[in-house]
């Protein structure tokens, strides 16, 4: 992955620790947060406890709206 980013293996490997570290504490820090990764899952934190939860393919995906686009229709 470090290739196609064309970036060397240790800035590569630091750039995604520090993302995920983030990601963590924003999760620890607030109640109710979900972080959406799309075709990678989710991570959820509920009362300061962080989940993750794996895309479910077989699970049909509900697409989402928004107002103005349901008010278009």
């Amino acid at each position: 992955m470090a290739k196609n980013a064309n970036m060397e293996k240790g800035v590569y490997h630091q750039t995604v620790l520090n993302i995920f570290q983030v990601i963590g504490e924003l999760l620890r820090e607030n109640a109710n947060v979900e972080v959406d990764l799309f075709e990678f899952g989710k991570f959820q934190s509920l009362n300061g406890q962080v989940m993750y939860a794996p895309l479910n393919k077989n699970k049909p995906q509900v697409q989402k709206q928004t107002v103005k686009g349901m008010m278009d229709i």
